[in-house]
């Protein structure tokens, strides 16, 4: 779908922008998410002529974006954009619009994966943010667990390395079943 600038009686930035604090990400993304992720940006992603993805690309891009700062999973992300009056104000939202499924991140990675750009939509926070130097100073680091290192802190923002190296978090015993090993019991 398309990007609509018009407001509704609902919407989540007319209503509660006053609710989210001065130079977060949210607020950045409110107040720029539109010029951001022009709807030009994702066309390629998007070739065939019978018919479009039904959310607008802006409000995948700026999901994707809180998303990765904040280290969720998919299922997680689609719920803070269900019940978070920030994200919403973040992806222009009203208040009472569910969402999206958490397969349409999973769709949208994969396609941005194929693409010839698939680092766009850090490239274009990057860009802003080196031009104007908002947020400059306004990120934090959260201490993780050094085993598990989030797709962007490795340079992959497609997480194309989370499934290639999804067998080393499974138990040692399930890891070798997966190599289609035998696991003999102790007795």
């Amino acid at each position: 779908g398309l990007s609509e600038l018009n407001r509704e009686l609902l919407d989540a930035s007319a209503l509660c922008r006053q609710l989210v604090p001065e130079g977060s990400v949210e607020a950045f993304l409110a107040d720029h998410h539109h010029d951001l992720f022009p709807d030009a940006m994702f066309e390629d992603l998007f070739t065939s002529k019978c018919g479009r993805p039904s959310i607008p690309a802006d409000t995948v891009a700026s999901v994707m974006v809180l998303q990765a700062l904040e280290g969720l999973s998919d299922r997680d992300a689609a719920r803070a954009l269900t019940d978070r009056i920030s994200w919403k104000v973040a992806c222009g939202l009203a208040l009472d619009e569910a969402g999206f499924d958490y397969s349409v991140l999973t769709y949208w990675r994969s396609r941005l994966r194929n693409s010839t750009r698939p680092e766009r939509i850090f490239e274009a926070v990057r860009s802003v943010i080196d031009a104007t130097g908002v947020l400059k100073g306004k990120t934090r680091r959260r201490r993780r667990d050094p085993g598990h290192r989030h797709p962007i802190d490795r340079g992959d923002p497609t997480g194309a390395s989370d499934r290639a190296g999804s067998q080393w978090r499974r138990s040692p015993r399930s890891r070798l079943r997966h190599r289609g090993q035998t696991v003999n019991r102790l007795e």
